[in-house]
């Protein structure tokens, strides 16, 4: 009952934080008319709910925003990104970091106007210190679909437009985004995970004639598991050096465990 009390007053408390982050925007931008779709809720531990929304209008810039309350239903701060750049953002996911500063992850779509022709829909790694506006922005080419925290450093896997599979990694300590493509494979990423004896593992799908053939990428090789129209959901590399990982096809789904040789452990 009272984890209930509390998720219900957590969801209360971003309720009213999204309201009063309408009028926010309405008074530093003049803008109004948005539609607000919460995209992830996050309690840091302490003293802070923290909310990221996408901010939309069906004529006009879309946004994106961090939104902060106390326990105590006091409006912390309400802090968009993108109202007035030229691009259209969609937030996508958050990271909070043990100092207070957050990052903040979306996709984002250039109009077409700016060159006359569509530009890649990319990635935005947004970084908003404890108090304060977002401090830099970072932008790699792919759309953002499963990011995962790990040895200080968030990695985001991305899928491009070309079908080309990549995962960045950010590093909050020099602010810097590296961008290591995947190659041999035509398909798309479905998830990411990391683990200090594994390092990053991806799972998804490569596009067959056939269909497709669901995978995983790991230490800088694709196993394939061949089977029509199968897929790769998730990947959880372990502690002890083995992958657990959800696959599935038209037919059916299994959970297998494997062990750092490639041998299959246990098969659910």
């Amino acid at each position: 009952m009272k984890a209930l009390m509390v998720a219900l007053m957590m969801a209360h408390l971003l309720s009213l934080a999204l309201g009063q982050a309408v009028i926010r925007w309405y008074r530093l931008y003049g803008v109004s008319g948005y539609e607000i779709l919460l995209k992830e809720v996050q309690y840091d531990g302490g003293s802070y709910l923290y909310g990221l929304a996408s901010l939309r209008q069906s004529e006009g810039e879309d946004g994106i925003s961090l939104v902060r309350y106390d326990l105590n239903g006091t409006l912390v701060d309400a802090r968009p990104y993108g109202l007035a750049n030229g691009v259209q953002e969609d937030a996508f996911g958050l990271q909070l970091l043990p100092n207070g500063d957050s990052i903040v992850v979306g996709a984002i779509t250039e109009p077409i106007w700016e060159v006359n022709a569509p530009r890649p829909e990319r990635t935005v790694i947004v970084y908003y210190p404890n108090v304060g506006n977002p401090s830099l922005e970072r932008r790699a080419n792919g759309l953002p679909v499963a990011m995962i925290f790990g040895n200080n450093r968030l990695y985001i896997a991305t899928t491009n437009q070309q079908r080309q599979g990549a995962y960045l990694t950010f590093d909050p300590a020099t602010q810097t985004v590296q961008a290591t493509l995947l190659t041999g494979s035509d398909g798309f990423l479905l998830d990411i995970g990391w683990a200090s004896p594994s390092g990053v593992v991806l799972g998804g799908w490569n596009g067959t004639a056939s269909g497709r053939d669901g995978f995983y990428w790991q230490n800088a090789t694709f196993t394939y598991l061949n089977a029509s129209f199968g897929y790769v959901a998730r990947v959880i590399p372990l502690e002890s050096g083995n992958l657990a990982y959800l696959w599935g096809s038209g037919t059916e789904t299994e959970t297998q465990m494997y062990g750092p040789d490639g041998m299959q452990a246990e098969e659910y």
